[in-house]
């Protein structure tokens, strides 16, 4: 569709220590593995030269460089392509001097540095290409890799380690079995995501297990795929997604089977397969999300999920919006349920579902469908279903008296054929709906 405030607003050979592989992988990882690369390099002398430890003009290598790399020391790389299967045993730096023109061609660098190491190793403006698995974390170091790419990897990242992992500003294109696995590591947080034509087998291309945090701010993911999910997030740990851009994704673009998951501001465009599936065990919150241009259902519902502010529009299929399984305990708030083929809501045995302040326009089956009839729990306030082709309320009657204040008029769009679903100034509905009011 066209410039619209929906477009506007609503955008891991795997060798790890044997006692780490007995506890987490209890199963074999497919995709990221990791290995111990060159061994503990030679104690280094004191002092690095001014300006940190220059390659080629100070070491003709750069494992030359990090063998002579004290605590605390900066590589310094200059445009070229490199090779290295290193291990790093201490906080260093490694920067390329101009951002992507550093090209790390079949490396792997495994970290492993304790946390008494000299701090946070720092990769910056490296290019990862071809190969098994590029970065291996397996230290109590914090790392961060701060513009860097990876391309035509088997996989990108793998962490096993207890420090933090920061990423910011990362790329990952023609990933073969994953961008990044982490297994019972320390926090991850992921500023500036870019991931394209990029799949895993069974694992996701994201995949997180174990207790650890995972948050990922900003980014874009278009034509990804994978066996189960494209974000696996198997991690008991908090999850928030923010600001991600979901495109031409699946099956299942995010999924959280147990645990606590916050997603803010997401964007799921061009899906054929539902966008976010949601376990028994998963306590969700989406705000101001968009799911826009792909089959229905694009929510499966399960456990508790606390939706507001967000927008379903041009729905493909005869799915509903929302799939509320069985027992699930769904609240929807100032949502946008507009122009699809079929339902907005499905409902299985047992769930319990309260809406408010919710727009429900033109959709060709504007019912509200519950599974054989199986007792739900229905609470319809301050809705407006408005669908001027057909009769509003088609369905089972008990929807029709599910609540109060509900309307059946005509919410004024500013443009519902441009997909421009703010209100206009009078609105019978100002206040519903996730657009808000005004035109200009």
């Amino acid at each position: 569709m066209g410039t619209s405030p929906v477009t506007t607003r609503l955008r891991f050979r795997s060798l790890v220590p044997a006692l780490l592989m007995a506890a987490v992988l209890a199963m074999p990882l497919a995709g990221c593995s990791g290995d111990d690369g060159d061994g503990p390099v030679d104690p280094p002398p004191p002092d690095p030269p001014a300006g940190g430890r220059l390659v080629p003009e100070d070491y003709p290598t750069l494992i030359d460089a990090l063998a002579a790399a004290a605590p605390g020391d900066t590589v310094s790389l200059a445009a070229g392509t490199y090779t290295v299967d290193a291990s790093l045993d201490r906080a260093v730096t490694i920067r390329a001097r101009t951002t992507g023109e550093v090209a790390l061609t079949g490396s792997r660098l495994t970290v492993r540095a304790g946390a008494g190491a000299g701090g946070a190793v720092r990769l910056v403006g490296l290019a990862f290409s071809g190969g098994d698995t590029a970065l291996v974390v397996q230290g109590a170091s914090d790392v961060s890799a701060d513009s860097c790419s990876f391309t035509s990897l088997v996989c990108g990242v793998l962490h096993t380690g207890s420090g933090i992992l920061d990423l910011n500003a990362v790329s990952f294109d023609a990933m073969s079995g994953g961008a990044l696995h982490t297994v019972d590591a320390g926090r991850v947080t992921i500023d500036g995501l870019e991931v394209t034509a990029s799949t895993a087998g069974e694992r996701g291309v994201i995949w997180s297990r174990g207790t650890s945090d995972l948050v990922i701010r900003s980014g874009r993911l278009a034509a990804t795929t994978a066996a189960q999910a494209v974000l696996d997030l198997e991690t008991t740990g908090q999850v928030v997604l923010e600001d991600l851009a979901f495109e031409d994704c699946g099956p299942y673009p995010v999924r959280r089977k147990s645990g606590p998951l916050t997603m803010t501001g997401c964007r799921f465009n061009d899906l054929t397969a539902p966008a976010v599936g949601l376990g028994p065990d998963a306590a969700t919150t989406i705000d101001a999300c968009e799911f826009a241009r792909s089959t229905w259902p694009a929510i499966e519902a399960a456990g508790t999920v606390t939706l507001t502010g967000s927008a379903f529009v041009d729905g493909r299929g005869d799915g509903a919006a929302i799939l509320v399984t069985d027992g699930a305990e769904v609240t929807i708030d100032r949502a946008t349920f507009h122009g699809a083929p079929g339902p907005w809501l499905r409902l299985g045995s047992g769930a319990v579902v309260a809406v408010s302040r919710t727009l429900v326009t033109d959709l060709a089956v504007p019912a509200i469908v519950r599974e054989d009839l199986a007792p739900a729990q229905l609470t319809l306030d301050q809705c407006d279903l408005w669908h001027p082709s057909l009769a509003a309320w088609t369905g089972l009657e008990f929807e029709r008296d599910a609540g109060e204040g509900n309307l059946e008029t005509d919410p004024l769009y500013c443009d519902p054929g441009a997909w421009d679903l703010r209100l206009q100034a009078g609105s019978p509905v100002a206040g519903w709906g996730a657009f808000g009011v005004g035109c200009e």
